[in-house]
């Protein structure tokens, strides 16, 4: 029998996002297959758990990760469960001070499990932090005017925070587990390593299961964008003025948008400021049925770290186009076989490509089929196994 926790500094709940499904997908299959699961969350959502299946318990000071009071209550968990792998799925926050042999007197084993890219958008960096303002009183701060002057300042001071943050968790963690081999080299050139053991690749794994994909005949005229309306790294405002270079030419389509955030409102006055036609901004839903009707998915961001939001589309019979801006990207797209990468950031060759698709049913006929193809590999059947292969070494340590 092995225990395992998993920690996450929100409710480890399927609809809350990304790192959470995953997270609650890959537990499900470790209970499935005899393992005994349980969450452990910091920030309580007031969400009721009491039909979860997975028990789950909560750090009594939800303010700082590490204080002293968390640290002797995770000690203490970690001994009465009889913990024998904690999996922090949160290691972005400070909370990467807690879940670390350094504070804890316990055994167990812990792994660090990085849900983004580790370069997060350094190689775009002046893009992450241009000037913001607001689409409805469209006036420059002198905040963001002075946040542009001492840009060099800031990339440097967030490049050693990082450094610093990524050596504590590489020092202090019996394994560090990023989303792919690429982000292997990014890890080992940040710390200054080579050829590290301890940071092993493994992916996130597809979410929805028995799909059945509808052909592009079956499907509407339509162009997907799922997430957080976050202006720092998804940048929609790039696919409204996308979308209004190539509007025109294809009358019938329609660009949807499914996500909710601080930028949506900014987002719809943009786009009636463009003069945009057939653009619909649905909130936060569930993107299953968003995904069975439309042709193509496209992905404009500053950086990711592995996108579910592609991955699902494609598993749906969608096409996939996005920003070669996060090294992943080339993991699950071949520009050109399954779907189309764009150099960052070049909106005037993101819209040619993206009227090539949809003025060209054959081409998306054809690229379909190879996209449902190429993530197959993701299906937690194929990635179940890798998790099982790194607690099996690590507990023979």
């Amino acid at each position: 029998m092995v225990n395992i926790l998993f920690y996450n500094t929100y409710p480890i709940d399927p609809e809350h996002g990304g790192t959470e499904r995953v997270t609650d997908l890959v537990a499900h299959y470790l209970k499935s297959i005899g393992y005994t699961i349980y969450y452990l969350v910091r920030v309580d959502m007031g969400k009721s758990l009491e039909n979860a299946d997975i028990r789950t318990f909560f750090l009594p000071d939800s303010a700082r990760g590490d204080s002293p009071e968390n640290i002797s209550f995770l000690d203490q968990l970690l001994e009465k469960l009889q913990i024998d792998i904690l999996i922090n799925q949160d290691v972005w926050n400070d909370d990467v001070y807690l879940c670390k042999h350094k504070v804890l007197t316990t055994e167990t084993k812990i792994v660090s499990t990085i849900h983004t890219s580790i370069d997060s958008g350094f190689r775009n960096f002046n893009e992450l932090c241009k000037l913001e303002y607001s689409w409805s009183s469209p006036v420059l701060s002198t905040r963001s005017l002075l946040r542009r002057i001492r840009l060099p300042y800031f990339k440097k001071r967030i490049y050693r925070l990082k450094k610093k943050k990524m050596n504590f968790m590489y020092r202090y963690t019996d394994t560090v587990v990023v989303l792919s081999p690429q982000y292997i080299d990014e890890f080992e050139e940040l710390i200054g390593i080579s050829s590290s053991s301890k940071i092993v690749a493994i992916p996130n794994p597809l979410t929805f299961s028995n799909i059945e994909v509808r052909t592009m005949d079956q499907k509407e005229d339509c162009i997907l964008f799922v997430g957080r309306l976050s202006y720092p790294e998804k940048r929609v405002d790039r696919l409204l003025y996308i979308w209004h270079k190539i509007q025109n030419r294809l009358p019938g389509w329609k660009l949807e948008l499914v996500g909710d955030g601080k930028e949506r409102r900014d987002l719809e006055i943009l786009a009636e400021k463009l003069g945009l036609n057939n653009v619909f901004f649905h909130g936060y839903q569930s993107p299953l049925a968003y995904y069975a009707k439309a042709k193509i998915v496209s992905l404009v961001s500053n950086f990711e770290g592995f996108n579910m939001f592609i991955l699902e589309g494609m598993q749906n019979g969608c096409v996939p186009i996005s920003f070669s801006s996060f090294a992943a990207v080339t993991d699950a797209i071949t520009d050109g076989v399954n779907g189309y990468l764009i150099e960052p950031f070049d909106l005037d060759a993101y819209a040619d490509k993206l009227y090539e698709l949809a003025s060209n049913p054959s081409l998306l006929s054809k690229m379909q089929s190879n996209a449902v193809r190429a993530v197959e590999q993701y299906s937690i059947e194929k990635i179940g196994p890798k998790w099982l292969g790194l607690f099996q070494s690590l507990l023979n340590k």
